[in-house]
């Protein structure tokens, strides 16, 4: 995050908080190891996966900076 941030900046809160998608990348990966995601954590996931994804474009694009 540190470095992300000294690149571009401040950061937006949904790019800090996307630290919490690292456990759909990890523990999830393999059935059996980790709790079943409930919906409602999967839809607040794919939301803040989107928010990322869009700041992300936005900085490429250059719109942002």
């Amino acid at each position: 995050m540190l470095l992300l941030e000294k690149a571009t900046g401040d950061l937006p809160d949904s790019i800090r908080r996307a630290t919490r998608l690292t456990r759909f990348a990890t523990e999830t990966r393999y059935p059996g190891t980790a709790p079943p995601v409930g919906e409602e954590k999967y839809r607040e996931a794919v939301e803040l996966a989107g928010e990322v994804l869009r700041w992300a474009e936005k900085q490429l694009s250059g719109t942002q900076r």
